[in-house]
C-alpha cells in the first residue's frame, strides 16, 4: 500500500503452554483476567533513511480473552484403602492419566523428592491410574504416612481428557483422609507344637500376622496358668523382656515347668491404634514327644467353596535330657476328624501322609470342624504326639448377576429381558432365592411406571414387552435374597427407537483374573432380521491400555465384525478394570451395545523377606526364613521360600531361583541349612519368597 492509504493490521496471540496457566489458581476464570489490557510495541526498519528507526508510540489495547473449554482437574478426594497399604486420589473429572499407563514412578506426578516419596510411602512404591479420574499409590516397605498429612501434586502434569484441554493441574495440595472401613489386625499365633516334649524348647511365631497395611504391628506376648499348679514365672519374665516389634520368640525347655499348662495370649495393634489378639494353650510334656504342629493359623478359617489341604510338620523328640535313645527315626502320621461332621476321606488324599487335601464344597458354612494328627515313631509308638487345627467355615456373600453387562442398549420396538438367573450362592446352602426388582427414570423422557405389575413379579428374570417403556435412560437394580444374606446389582439400560439388533455377551466365570495368564477369550451372540456388523472396543471413559485385542496381526484398539475376542491379559494393569463395548450395527444403520468389565487382580504387596542369623556356615547353622507384612485382600496367603544366585555386581539372579519346597501355609520357614556360596561374591547366597493369594497372583522380596 501506500504510505498515506490507512492499513487494518490484526494483532493475536496464544498464551504458550509454558505460560499457563494466567489465573494463579490454575482455573481458566479469575479477576486477572477481567478488562485485561496489553501493550503492544512497534519498531520501524526501513531502507529510507528518514524512515529507518522513526520512534512509534506504544498503543495500549483491550485485550478480549479466549476462555479455554475446560478447566483443569482438581482433587476431590485422596484416602487410604481399607487394607492400609494405598491411597486413592479422586478427581473430578477424567484426566488425561498424565500421560501414563500401567505402573510408573510416583516422582513423576508428585510434587515431593524422591527421598520424601520413599520416607512416606515406602522403598519400592509404584503409582498406576485405575481409571481416569482416580490415581493410585501403592505402599512399597516401610511406609510412614499417616491420615491427616499433606501431599502436593507436581504442578503441570494433569489435564482434562478433553483433546482441547491445555490448562494443568497447579499448587494441588490435599489432606489424606481415613479409610472407610480400616482393617483390624488378623492375628496368627502357631506353636511348634501344642504339647511339648520334656526336652524340647518351645517356639511361638505370630509373624504371619496381618493388618497394618505392610508395617509392622505393635505386639505383646502374655501368659496365665492353664491349672493352677503351674508355675508361669520365668515364662513371664522373658516374655515382658521383649521387643514390640519381636513376633516370633524360643522358650527353652528348661524354663517351662513340667507337666504344666500355659495359654499364651499375642496382643497386636496397627498404626491407627486397631488391636485384636489370639492365644494358645500349650501343655509342658514330662517325657519325650515328637515336636508336631499343623501349618497355617488355628483356627484356620475357610469357606465352602475352598479346596486346601492340612499339612503337619514333624521333628524328632529331642532325648538330651533323658537315658532314651532312638533305633529308628521314621515316623508315621494319621489323620482324625474329631466333631464326626465330616465326611470325607481321612487317608490316602495325598501321596505324603503328612498332608490332608479337602476338597472344595466339602464342608457347610457356618460348621466348625476339628482336625487331629497323631505322628508317632513306626519302631517306638510310644512316642507320639498330637496337633489338633479348629476349621472354621464362614458363610460367604450371595452374588447378585444381571447377564449381559453393567451397561446394556435395547431397542423400543423389539422385546428384551435381564436375566438374573446366573445369580448363586457360593456356599450351595439349602434355601432358594427371592429376586426383587426396581427401576429408576434417569433421563426425564423415561418412565417406569408401565413395569409396575413386571416388577411385582419377583422373577429371577424381568421380560420387557416391546413398546412398553418409553424411550430413554433408566436404571434397573436386583436384590437377590437368600435367608439373612442379600446381594444388589444394578445394570443401566438406555432405550432407543427401533428395532437394533439384540446383544447378549456370555457372563465371565471368574471375578478376578491375573495377569500371568495371558489370555482370555470372550463370546457373545447377536441377532437381529437385517444383515449386522460388530466392533468391539473400550469404553469412553478410556484405558490405560490402547491395544488389548488380540488379532492376527498383533495387538489392536477394536476387533471388528466377531462375536469372539482373545484379550491380552498380560498387557494389562494389576488392580485395574476394563469395560469392554460390543456394538452391533444392522444394514439399517441402527445400532445398541452392550458391555463387560474385567478386574484384574493385585498380587500381594508391600512385605518383605526376613532371614535370621544374616551370617553362619555352610551345612550347620540353622537359619529361618519369614515373610513379613505382605497385604492382599483375597485371603488365605501361602508362602515358598528357596535360594537364589548372587551376580558379581552382588544383586540377585532371579532367574535362577530354587524353592525349598511346595506352597505353605506359615509365614515362617525354621530349621534351614544353606550350602556355602561363591568366592566371587564373598561367599554371600540370594534368598526369597513368594507370597501367593488365592487367585494365584504372586508377589515377591
Amino acid at each position: 500500500a501506500d504510505w498515506d492509504t490507512p492499513v487494518t493490521v490484526t494483532v493475536s496471540c496464544d498464551a504458550s503452554t509454558t505460560d499457563r496457566p494466567v489465573c494463579a489458581s490454575g482455573n481458566r476464570f479469575c479477576d486477572a483476567l477481567d478488562g485485561r489490557t496489553e501493550t503492544v510495541a512497534h519498531t520501524v526498519s526501513s531502507s529510507d533513511s528518514y524512515y529507518d528507526s522513526i520512534s512509534v508510540s506504544s498503543v495500549t489495547i483491550a485485550a478480549e480473552v479466549v476462555y479455554d473449554e475446560s478447566d483443569p482437574p482438581r482433587v476431590t478426594e485422596a484416602r487410604f484403602n481399607n487394607l492400609l497399604n494405598s491411597i486413592i486420589i479422586t478427581f473430578d473429572m477424567a484426566t488425561n492419566r498424565a500421560g501414563y499407563s500401567g505402573f510408573f514412578t510416583c516422582s513423576n506426578i508428585l510434587g515431593m523428592t524422591m527421598t520424601e516419596i520413599n520416607l512416606y510411602f515406602g522403598t519400592g512404591v509404584l503409582c498406576s491410574f485405575t481409571s481416569s479420574s482416580k490415581l493410585k499409590i501403592i505402599f512399597g516397605r516401610k511406609a510412614t504416612i499417616e491420615p491427616n498429612d499433606q501431599m502436593k501434586l507436581k504442578d503441570k502434569m494433569i489435564q482434562s481428557s478433553l483433546v482441547s484441554a491445555s490448562l494443568y493441574t497447579m499448587n494441588e495440595t490435599f489432606i489424606i483422609n481415613q479409610p472407610m472401613n480400616p482393617t483390624i489386625p488378623f492375628i496368627i499365633l502357631s506353636a511348634s507344637s501344642s504339647a511339648v516334649g520334656v526336652c524340647d524348647d518351645l517356639i511361638l511365631d505370630g509373624s504371619g500376622s496381618s493388618g497394618s497395611g505392610g508395617r509392622s504391628l505393635i505386639s505383646n506376648f502374655t501368659v496365665k496358668s492353664g491349672t493352677a499348679d503351674t508355675s508361669i514365672k520365668n515364662v513371664s519374665k522373658i516374655l515382658k523382656q521383649l521387643n514390640p516389634s519381636k513376633f516370633r520368640v524360643i522358650i527353652d525347655s528348661y524354663e517351662m515347668h513340667k507337666g504344666g499348662t500355659m495359654i499364651f495370649t499375642l496382643f497386636a495393634s496397627n498404626f491407627l491404634g486397631y488391636s485384636s489378639s489370639s492365644s494358645l494353650t500349650i501343655k509342658k510334656l514330662d517325657v519325650p514327644a515328637p515336636v508336631i504342629s499343623i501349618q497355617g493359623s488355628n483356627p484356620y478359617v475357610v469357606t465352602h467353596s475352598d479346596q486346601f489341604q492340612l499339612k503337619a510338620t514333624s521333628e524328632l523328640p529331642k532325648l538330651t535330657c533323658v537315658d532314651t535313645s532312638l533305633s529308628n527315626a521314621k515316623m508315621n502320621f494319621i489323620w482324625h476328624e474329631l466333631t464326626g461332621r465330616y465326611t470325607g476321606d481321612l487317608s490316602g488324599t495325598s501321596k505324603n501322609p503328612r498332608i490332608l487335601k479337602i476338597p472344595k464344597n466339602m464342608l457347610v458354612a457356618l460348621t466348625e470342624y476339628e482336625f487331629s494328627v497323631v505322628g508317632y515313631l513306626i519302631d517306638n509308638p510310644t512316642l507320639n504326639n498330637t496337633a489338633t487345627v479348629v476349621v472354621q467355615v464362614i458363610e460367604q456373600d450371595v452374588v447378585a448377576v444381571i447377564a449381559g453387562g453393567s451397561y446394556q442398549q435395547f431397542g423400543r420396538d423389539l422385546s428384551f429381558e435381564l436375566d438374573g438367573s446366573d445369580s448363586y450362592d457360593p456356599d450351595e446352602s439349602d434355601g432358594s432365592f427371592s429376586y426383587i426388582w426396581s427401576c429408576r427414570a434417569i433421563s426425564s423422557e423415561a418412565n417406569c411406571s408401565p413395569l409396575s405389575a413386571l416388577l411385582n413379579m419377583a422373577n429371577s428374570t424381568l421380560q420387557v414387552p416391546a413398546l412398553t417403556v418409553a424411550i430413554g435412560e433408566y436404571t434397573f437394580t436386583l436384590m437377590v435374597v437368600k435367608g439373612s444374606r442379600n446381594d444388589t446389582v444394578q445394570v443401566d439400560v438406555e432405550i432407543i427407537a427401533g428395532a437394533p439388533p439384540v446383544i447378549s455377551i456370555t457372563a465371565l466365570s471368574r471375578i478376578k483374573y491375573n495377569i500371568d495368564e495371558e489370555f482370555l477369550s470372550i463370546t457373545s451372540t447377536v441377532s437381529s432380521e437385517l444383515t449386522y456388523s460388530t466392533i468391539w472396543t473400550t469404553t469412553d471413559d478410556g484405558s490405560d491400555v490402547s491395544d488389548l485385542f488380540v488379532s492376527s496381526k498383533g495387538h489392536t484398539s477394536s476387533v471388528s465384525n466377531s462375536l469372539s475376542i482373545v484379550l491380552a491379559l498380560s498387557l494389562l494393569t494389576e488392580g485395574n478394570t476394563y469395560t469392554l463395548v460390543l456394538t452391533a450395527t444392522d444394514s439399517d444403520l441402527e445400532s445398541s451395545y452392550q458391555t463387560i468389565t474385567i478386574t484384574m487382580n493385585d498380587s500381594p504387596s508391600s512385605g518383605s523377606l526376613t532371614v535370621s542369623p544374616i551370617n553362619g556356615f555352610a551345612l550347620d547353622t540353622s537359619f529361618t526364613f519369614t515373610a513379613t507384612n505382605w497385604v492382599d485382600d483375597d485371603l488365605p496367603l501361602t508362602y515358598i521360600f528357596g535360594t537364589t544366585g548372587v551376580n558379581d555386581d552382588g544383586s540377585l539372579d532371579t532367574t535362577s531361583l530354587s524353592p525349598f519346597g511346595d506352597e505353605r501355609s506359615d509365614a515362617s520357614y525354621l530349621g534351614v541349612t544353606l550350602s556355602t556360596g561363591l568366592n566371587i561374591t564373598n561367599y554371600t547366597i540370594g534368598c526369597f519368597s513368594e507370597v501367593v493369594d488365592s487367585y494365584g497372583a504372586v508377589g515377591s522380596a
